[in-house]
């Protein structure tokens, strides 16, 4: 009897050390998932806030070129002259620490260029204005390809400007209203190419 007693005693610890190694391995089983998940949730809510921090740059510029766009459009030089200062600041601004390394390569020299373009635009007149206009689109147009918009927009095109070559410009409306040739002046030339969102 004292031998079976022992015998079960013997069986009953060695079963208590395997449910006991069992349910640790469970736990640490479950801390680890419950680990990766929280950091599976942190890096989405970074991401997260990354996103709407390059959408806030972008936005930013685009709110301002809208503006210059529409100024260009009405023809209005000294107008155009004034926010073509905004929205160099608006390029200086644009913080490119959000993004990956390859992206901030391929964003620097799009806002160099847009800031020596727009600089153009603050200091002549409409005829030139236009000209460096067309950059400017192009370069925004390669910014939001990078950072992204809350913004529907309408990327159009002019196939007259430029002797025939033809401009891109971009629009917050689906109406045509042509920036390079303005009001009183083939204002409706042109044709959405592209949605934007």
């Amino acid at each position: 009897m004292k031998k079976l007693r022992a015998i079960l005693c013997v069986s009953m610890g060695l079963l208590l050390s395997i449910s006991a190694v069992s349910c640790k391995d469970s736990v640490q089983d479950s801390t680890s998932n419950s680990s990766e998940e929280m950091n599976s949730v942190n890096q989405t809510e970074t991401d997260s806030t990354e996103t709407i921090k390059q959408h806030k740059n972008a936005d930013a510029v685009v709110m301002a070129y809208l503006t210059l766009k529409n100024t260009l459009m009405e023809s209005e030089t000294e107008s155009s002259k004034k926010i073509a200062r905004k929205l160099i600041i608006a390029f200086k601004e644009f913080d490119v620490k959000s993004f990956s390394f390859e992206e901030q390569n391929e964003l620097k020299p799009i806002l160099e260029d847009a800031i020596e373009q727009t600089t153009h635009i603050s200091g002549s007149e409409l005829v030139h204005q236009r000209e460096h206009f067309v950059a400017v689109s192009e370069d925004v147009l390669e910014l939001i390809a990078i950072a992204g918009t809350t913004k529907t927009l309408y990327q159009d095109f002019c196939p007259m400007y430029n002797d025939g070559k033809g401009a891109v410009w971009i629009s917050e409306t689906k109406a045509i209203k042509n920036p390079y040739f303005g009001a009183g002046n083939m204002l409706s030339c042109g044709s959405i190419q592209n949605v934007i969102n």
